[in-house]
């Protein structure tokens, strides 16, 4: 499956996860445009990757048992120590921090 067609399926079942949308088994694989042992397969490969993912039968759909979504990204770019500096709330924060845990050490 080339790598484009296998996230778009990803980011797909994620949102209608988290929608509670999913259906069952059939629903989905039709949804999804495969086979009920290829959707089986894929939901195995989710779960052996961590995916905390179940279905319900009350809900009649599959759902995450942790709060959380799939992120699908292959690359992130690393954020430059200029852009660092100018990210308020960082240093700014650990100052406060260490300030009020030495008032409170003082007391």
């Amino acid at each position: 499956m080339a790598l484009h067609k296998y996230l778009e399926r990803m980011r797909f079942i994620d949102s209608l996860v988290r929608k509670r949308a999913t259906g069952n088994y059939v629903s989905l694989a039709k949804k999804l445009n495969l086979s009920k042992t290829e959707l089986y397969n894929f939901l195995n490969e989710m779960k052996n990757e961590g995916i905390p993912i179940k279905y319900s039968k009350k809900l009649n759909s599959f759902y995450y048992t942790e709060k959380g979504k799939m992120t699908t990204k292959l690359y992130e770019r690393e954020i430059t120590k200029e852009e660092m500096k100018s990210i308020k709330g960082g240093n700014g924060f650990f100052n406060f921090f260490n300030f009020h845990l030495l008032w409170k050490l003082t007391k």
